[in-house]
């Protein structure tokens, strides 16, 4: 995995910091961030309301920056089994200028399309959506997708009652 400059790390943060528009993320938010681009497998506990969603909703804007790729070159996968905590968050992310979409069973071909074309950073689905439809399967592990695809992050995973 690739290092980076401290300076490169200020900068992401920076335009993570605008773009979700807080005044500064927590060290632990930052810690997060930096061991998963270092190649590490993250799990995160930490107590609700404490930000655990803004790591994963800001993947994609800091691997932009860390890897000099323009704006929105980059998506997160998130998993989460409640529709309605999905639907919550795309609103918030939408409303904060961050192209974010949820997913279902339901087969769109414009949205199908969007996605492959990049134009949501933050997709959202639920488990049974994402493995359960053969389109969707098609999707993610299509040659374009995963060369945007930065992570996959599992929201919720305790509401999750078989893997």
């Amino acid at each position: 995995m690739a290092e980076f400059r401290d300076e490169t790390w200020q900068c992401a943060f920076e335009a993570a910091r605008k773009q979700f528009e807080v005044e500064s993320l927590l060290p632990e938010q930052e810690n997060v961030l930096k061991a998963f681009f270092e190649g590490n497998h993250v799990f995160v506990n930490l107590p609700t309301g404490y930000g655990k969603s803004l790591i994963f909703q800001c993947l994609p804007i800091v691997a932009d920056v860390l890897n000099n790729r323009p704006r929105g070159s980059s998506i997160v996968v998130v998993i989460s089994p409640l529709r309605s905590l999905m639907d919550d968050q795309v609103s918030y992310l939408c409303n904060l200028g961050v192209p974010a979409v949820a997913i279902s069973d339901e087969m769109d071909p414009e949205m199908v399309q969007q996605i492959l074309n990049g134009n949501y950073i933050v997709v959202f689905g639920s488990p049974e959506c994402l493995l359960s439809t053969e389109t969707w399967r098609g999707v993610f592990s299509s040659k374009e997708f995963n060369e945007m695809l930065v992570g996959v992050a599992i929201d919720e995973a305790h509401c999750i009652t078989q893997w």
